[in-house]
């Protein structure tokens, strides 16, 4: 049977985040110990003793897509499978975002999708989507089964965002309250608890695109992107993006002083070198992050590629046509 108390739980925690866990000697005394054999964790607290059955024994592989529609919507979607090895049902997935039009979030029957403020950096939103059907287990993201139906839609460009993950358990027994918050244990706990999941890459709007455009804006954005987050996720090498660095700071410098035909070559060479990487890069055959692509290179993620390729342009389109004003 499935237990609604347990999937409340999860939702309680859909916004939170945490640093990873550390690991824990094993004591009898007050702390919280890892059993290998079963990865799930015993806590120790004022004398009990109560097993903490982690939800990230599931194993999720995610396909996203991302495609711009003729009034300028950027539509993701996104398919994800529950992998053969997994040990849960997946039950949960969240990813953030820098806007999603209202209206647009997709969800496949038997699941709940929620848009909500994101509490940990206090910009732009949390989508989620959460299974929520009662003991219906043909229902379930089972181990081995696919689902296909989500998507939401923005005007934002799209970056790569780790999404996370869990699956279907049960909260622990506490006999009481449980462990004290403000003691060594209790702040144990709360670590684990917010780190209840797995993570795997997606694509997801978090380049904002502002209303008039700005170009200069928005290269500073997708630069940002490959400095802050394409780096280390190690999706790209370092002296690679800095190459890239190079040829984005141009790009800006050249719309700042209003040479936009220098600028969309400075994008050109930017969309050479990344495809100098990987071949067809346009071609839309993302098979997820389990993709052993042969192509794939060590200078750069291939989808990490796809959403640069995009991106740049994404602007050389915008700046199309008023170069030949200069």
């Amino acid at each position: 049977m499935k237990n609604i108390k347990s999937r409340l739980w999860k939702l309680s925690l859909a916004l939170c985040a945490g640093i990873v866990f550390p690991a824990i000697s094993i004591a009898l005394q007050d702390g919280i110990v890892l059993d290998p054999s079963t990865g799930n964790y015993t806590i120790y607290y004022g004398g009990n003793q109560v097993v903490f059955v982690p939800a990230t024994k599931v194993d999720p592989v995610i396909k996203s897509e991302f495609k711009e529609a003729e009034n300028g919507t950027i539509t993701y979607q996104y398919k994800i499978k529950n992998g053969r090895l997994a040990k849960q049902a997946l039950v949960g997935m969240r990813m953030s975002v820098s806007s999603a039009l209202n209206g647009s979030q997709a969800t496949p029957k038997d699941w709940k999708g929620l848009a909500e403020p994101n509490i940990t950096t206090n910009t732009g939103f949390t989508i989620s989507w959460l299974d929520w059907h009662d003991d219906n287990v043909a229902a379930d993201l089972l181990p081995g089964k696919t689902r296909h139906g989500f998507s939401i839609g923005s005007k934002d460009l799209p970056s790569v965002v780790k999404a996370e993950f869990w699956g279907d358990t049960m909260a622990p027994g506490f006999p009481d309250e449980g462990p004290d918050p403000n003691s060594e244990v209790g702040k144990q706990f709360e670590q684990l608890n917010n780190n209840d999941f797995v993570h795997r890459y997606a694509v997801a709007p978090l380049v904002a695109v502002p209303t008039p455009f700005n170009a200069a804006a928005v290269l500073t954005a997708i630069q940002h992107h490959i400095d802050r987050d394409l780096v280390a996720m190690k999706l790209i090498d370092p002296v690679f993006a800095a190459q890239l660095d190079r040829l984005l700071q141009a790009a800006i410098a050249a719309v700042n002083i209003g040479n936009t035909k220098a600028a969309r070559e400075d994008l050109n060479e930017l969309h050479r070198l990344i495809e100098s990487e990987h071949k067809n890069i346009d071609k839309d055959d993302d098979k997820g992050d389990r993709d052993k692509d042969k192509d794939k290179s060590r200078l750069i993620d291939k989808l990490a590629a796809r959403v640069l390729v995009f991106d740049l342009r994404y602007v050389a389109k915008r700046l199309e046509g008023k170069d030949k004003d200069d």
